[in-house]
């Protein structure tokens, strides 16, 4: 994965968040969209952390 695809990822968990504090504003935290928006953003999360250090390594071992 490249860095534009990491800033985008990135933007995807930025976003996401602003919606989620949206949502928990509006309704409580056991309310469905807020579950699953906060699944959702704890998935791209983990996928951006992965990913960001699977470049790292590979970048670290290619010099």
């Amino acid at each position: 994965m490249n860095n534009l695809q990491l800033k985008t990822l990135n933007l995807k968990i930025y976003y996401l968040k602003q919606y989620l504090y949206t949502l928990i504003e509006k309704h409580d935290l056991s309310n469905s969209e807020v579950i699953q928006c906060s699944k959702e953003l704890d998935k791209l999360i983990v996928e951006y952390e992965n990913k960001k250090y699977k470049n790292l390594y590979l970048k670290n071992n290619h010099r």
